[in-house]
C-alpha cells in the first residue's frame, strides 16, 4: 500500500482495522495522493467503507456453497438440475460417474449429450419434462448414451425446484441395467420349463389364449398341434373353391399353437 500511494499512485484494498471497543472489522480503502504545484505529495484523501456486513454474508454464501456442494455430492444416484429449455445448471458426481462426462462439460449443453439416439420418445420425453414445472412429479426411463458409447436404461423422478432464484426441473436418476436384466430373466424363467429349457404350460396357456382371441376378432385360421405333430383342434375358414387346406407342420412342445396361412 505505502509504495502504490507514495509512488503517486491510488491505491484500492482491503484492510482489518480495529474499532474503539478493541473489536476488529473489515475496512474498504481508497486512497488518493494529492501533490502540490511542485508535484510534491504534501497528504492523502481516504475514503473508507465497513464491509464487514458483506464480508461476512461472502464467507456464509461460501459455506453454504461448501455444504451444498458435499451433500450434493454425497447421493451415489445421478442428480441433475435442468432449466426449461433442457440445458444442464449443475450435476453431481454421480451423474458424472454414470455417464462419464465432467461436471463441466455438462453445463450448458442440453439433455441431447447423454440421450441415446432412436431409444426414447421423445414426445413423450418432452411432456415428463414440461410437468415438474406445473407442479407435477413425473417418474419415466430414460435411455442415456455414455461417453463411450454405452447405451443404457436408467429411471428418472423428475421435480419441480428452485436454483438461485429460478424455477429448474431436478432429475434423480437411477442405472436400471440390472432392474431391466432381472426382469427379462424373471419373465424367461415364468415361461420357460426350468429341466428342458421350453416353453411351459404357462407360456402355453397364454400363448393359445392369444391366438384365440385372434382367431374370434378375425377369423384367423389357428390349429392347435398335440408333441407328435398330429391335428388336436381347428379353427379356420372353409378353403376357398382350389384351396387346399394347409397340412399341420411338425412342432415341438412349447410351440404347439400355429395361424394356418390363408
Amino acid at each position: 500500500m505505502w509504495e502504490t500511494i507514495l509512488a503517486g499512485r491510488v491505491w484500492h484494498g482491503e484492510l482489518v482495522n480495529k474499532r474503539r471497543d478493541g473489536s476488529l472489522y473489515d475496512e474498504e480503502l481508497t486512497i488518493t495522493p494529492v501533490r502540490a504545484e511542485d508535484r510534491e505529495i504534501t497528504h492523502f484523501i481516504t475514503i473508507k467503507q465497513d464491509v464487514s456486513a458483506r464480508k461476512a454474508a461472502e464467507i456464509a454464501l461460501r459455506e453454504s456453497e461448501k455444504s451444498y456442494r458435499g451433500l450434493f455430492n454425497s447421493v451415489s444416484e445421478a442428480i441433475y438440475i435442468v432449466d426449461e429449455t433442457g440445458h444442464f445448471l449443475d450435476v453431481n458426481r454421480g451423474a458424472e460417474a454414470m455417464y462419464g462426462y465432467a461436471r463441466d462439460e455438462f453445463l450448458g449443453q442440453s439433455v441431447e449429450l447423454v440421450e441415446a439416439p432412436g431409444k426414447n420418445d421423445m414426445e413423450q420425453l418432452a411432456l415428463h419434462f414440461r410437468a415438474p414445472l406445473a407442479g407435477e412429479t413425473r417418474e419415466c426411463e430414460f435411455w442415456g448414451r455414455r461417453r463411450n458409447g454405452g447405451i443404457f436404461p436408467s429411471d428418472a423422478r423428475l421435480n419441480k425446484g428452485r436454483h438461485f432464484g429460478r424455477d429448474v426441473i431436478i432429475a434423480v436418476s437411477r442405472d436400471a441395467t440390472e432392474r431391466k436384466a432381472m426382469e427379462d430373466e424373471l419373465r424367461h424363467l415364468a415361461a420357460t420349463d426350468t429341466l428342458t429349457g421350453l416353453a411351459n404350460r404357462r407360456h402355453f396357456l397364454g400363448q393359445m389364449a392369444l391366438a384365440l382371441a385372434r382367431h374370434q376378432r378375425h377369423g384367423t385360421p389357428t390349429a392347435l398341434l398335440d408333441a407328435r405333430s398330429r391335428l388336436v383342434q381347428a379353427h379356420q375358414r372353409p378353403p376357398r373353391p382350389g384351396q387346399r387346406r394347409p397340412s399341420a407342420p411338425a412342432c415341438r412342445y412349447g410351440h404347439v399353437f400355429q395361424a394356418a396361412p390363408h
